[in-house]
């Protein structure tokens, strides 16, 4: 989309992700003019423990106030909120599809992660929107031979990809290296 890679594999040695990995789904989306606000990026906990192992925790005197306290508890805080990277709040997830083998541009992951990236700005600029074709209906028949009502209801809906260029997704290795 617009030039940029909104799917791709994680750069670093055997597919481990990497900031500069964060650094291209940032451009990616800046390029597509995804609103700076909101952006998410919902990471495997052992992607979270690959980025944590990205720093060396000799002291704390080293991060500036964007890390302050990554030394104690990592990127992750009990599944939730952490930091923000680039502009995308990484939130830790155990319900990311897995990836068993792919190949994208002649590099492949096996073993691997979707980390889904996302701009939850607003309801327009969610990637995926759903719809409801027709409310709900309900409708009553008697039954006179079990002599009871019985009800039934009917609705159509639908969900979809909307926005693509507010999607992102890094395939990564669910391994540490």
């Amino acid at each position: 989309i617009n030039g940029q890679p909104h799917r791709f594999v994680a750069s670093g040695t055997n597919q481990v992700i990497t900031i500069g990995d964060i650094i291209q789904l940032k451009a990616a989306f800046d390029k597509a003019l995804v609103p700076e606000q909101n952006r998410v990026l919902f990471i495997d906990p052992l992607v979270e423990a690959q980025l944590n192992a990205l720093y060396e925790y000799t002291s704390p005197v080293q991060f500036n106030n964007d890390f302050a306290g990554i030394v104690n508890t990592g990127f992750g805080d009990r599944l939730n909120f952490r930091t923000n990277i680039m502009g995308f709040n990484i939130a830790i997830s155990h319900h990311l599809p897995k990836i068993a083998s792919e190949t994208i541009d002649s590099v492949s992951v096996t073993n691997g992660v979707a980390c889904v990236a996302m701009s939850m700005a607003s309801a327009d600029d969610m990637p995926v929107h759903g719809v409801m074709r027709q409310s709900v209906k309900a409708e009553m028949e008697r039954n006179g031979r079990m002599k009871r009502d019985e009800w039934s209801a009917t609705a159509r809906y639908g969900f979809g990809l909307q926005r693509a260029e507010s999607l992102g997704i890094i395939l990564a290795a669910e391994a540490l290296a």
